[in-house]
């Protein structure tokens, strides 16, 4: 019998795209994972483009309180570029009983989340943050209105941990970089806990937000497009430049991922 496998990406896990940067189809990478590893195991897909490991951790939260966590086997985690704010407002409301609408209808082989509106006005993503524009804009974490993920998901994780930062910052307690390990603990912990195999990878590069995160034996690659480059896998031909991939660059991604799958036993 197959395995359940849950996907949470940004844009790079949404299917291929054209010179245009429109999505032609469902064949991402992990539409070719699939059929590289040539199993019965059944893909769900959830991406986020322009989100990063904030709004992923609101998505496990969310799927983890419904009950809709545990029904999964693994679940491959598409780390990206980093820091994505994301904020929420009561428009957002309807995203995710759709997600949890979606989950409970989804039972093909390969299942990609339907395209939605909800996030994407750039009035709600802030992507690749530093510190001193997630400084800046402090106070939009503050609103009823406007509450960010890492306020949503991160209420009960911080309590009590104390001060966090690097040695150099001592003015902010919750740097932009402290965030992101809070959450990418809380996103593997909160999946080890359903019962959910972990498996993490970056699509980009450990960059000064990532590079002193301890990994544990969920995480498999540290960097895609680094691999590719290295290997001469890196096509720009097959590329638009928003740095989205067609399908037969999609498929030389998967093959590197699926290497690493294998490598460190991942998927059995």
């Amino acid at each position: 019998m197959g395995k359940k496998i849950l996907v949470i990406g940004c844009s790079n896990s949404a299917g291929a795209y054209d010179k245009a940067d429109n999505i032609i189809s469902n064949e991402s990478w992990v539409w070719h994972l699939k059929n590289i590893r040539n199993t019965d195991d059944k893909y769900y897909v959830i991406h986020n483009p322009a989100n990063g490991a904030l709004h992923y951790g609101a998505i496990i939260k969310y799927l983890s309180h419904e009950g809709l966590l545990n029904q999964f086997d693994s679940c491959i985690v598409q780390m990206t570029s980093e820091m994505r704010m994301m904020f929420y407002d009561n428009s957002s409301d309807a995203y995710f009983p759709l997600l949890k609408e979606w989950l409970q209808s989804a039972d093909d082989e390969f299942n990609i989340r339907p395209e939605v509106d909800y996030f994407h006005s750039p009035k709600r993503t802030l992507s690749n943050y530093v510190s001193d524009v997630f400084n800046k804009y402090e106070g939009y974490f503050n609103g009823v209105e406007a509450k960010s993920a890492w306020l949503t998901v991160c209420d009960r994780i911080i309590e009590g941990i104390g001060p966090i930062g690097s040695k150099k910052d001592t003015k902010a307690p919750y740097t932009v970089s402290a965030m992101y390990d809070i959450y990418y603990y809380y996103i593997v912990n909160t999946l080890r806990d359903n019962g959910v195999e972990p498996v993490v990878f970056d699509w980009w590069y450990k960059g000064e937000v990532t590079k002193d995160l301890k990994h544990g034996d969920e995480w498999i690659l540290d960097s895609v497009v680094k691999t590719a480059i290295a290997r001469g896998e890196w096509h720009s031909d097959k590329m638009n430049h928003f740095q989205h991939h067609d399908s037969d660059s999609a498929k030389l991604m998967a093959n590197i991922i699926n290497s690493a799958i294998e490598e460190h036993g991942k998927l059995q």
